[in-house]
């Protein structure tokens, strides 16, 4: 889905938004070490420095040239990860952002992103489950999503610090019911859960993390901004 943006003759007014946390782009070839075609370094295009690295050849994600909309993107078979070696500390309420498509076997479970324990207790597992950033291939999608299994997709996660705040995951612009839980620890990982299991197959993107809670104007913004730069 491509969200149209308004007033399309003058450059779109951005609304306030929270510090940025971190920010990666695969699309940004400057930001990226090769070792051959795959990753070793990602640097974070956010003001912590949280850069991501994997020393392990055979973990490395594979670097694909114009891989989705004429942009670069990264890719995982199933067994590759990239990840913090120090911080940043992901203190709830904080607003993720995600351009990612899962390609994998129908209802195998994948981990998109590890933020430090993303709590989400209805997010694809059942209740009580410890879910992460976690995404399925099947019919289900995200979380009773109607995505149709291997599409890129826009995703914004919201986590805050209490159980109280439901229905914060968005797919493509449409809200998909949901609960978060508490939860609060450091580093990130991206396309693998924390102990590095549940690699993806599948490609990521780009990913943006805000430190706090992200106004309807701001999240209009920028998954106007994401959809139409990556044509999701």
């Amino acid at each position: 889905m491509k969200f149209p943006l308004v007033g399309t003759t003058t450059a779109p007014v951005v609304p306030f938004l929270p510090p940025l946390l971190y920010h990666y782009d695969f699309s940004d070839a400057s930001s990226i070490t090769l070792v051959g075609s795959k990753i070793s370094v990602v640097n974070d295009l956010g003001p912590g420095g949280f850069n991501l690295s994997n020393t392990n050849d055979a973990q490395r994600l594979t670097y694909v040239i114009a891989g989705q909309n004429g942009l670069n993107i990264a890719q995982g078979f199933g067994g590759q990860f990239i990840r913090t070696s120090v911080g940043p500390t992901n203190t709830p309420p904080v607003t993720y952002f995600l351009v990612l498509r899962d390609t994998g076997p129908v209802g195998t479970l994948t981990y998109f992103l590890d933020g430090g324990s993303l709590n989400r207790t209805s997010f694809l597992s059942g209740p009580g489950s410890n879910a992460y950033m976690r995404c399925r291939n099947d019919a289900s999608g995200y979380s009773n999503n109607s995505t149709a299994p291997g599409t890129f997709d826009q995703v914004t996660l919201f986590h805050d610090d209490t159980t109280a705040f439901t229905d914060r995951l968005r797919v493509n612009g449409t809200l998909v019911a949901g609960a978060l839980g508490a939860a609060s620890s450091t580093g990130v990982i991206l396309a693998a859960a924390g102990n590095t299991a549940a690699p993806i197959i599948g490609e990521l993107c780009e990913i943006r993390a805000y430190n706090g809670v992200v106004s309807a104007a701001g999240l209009t913004f920028l998954e106007n901004l994401l959809s139409t730069k990556w044509d999701t």
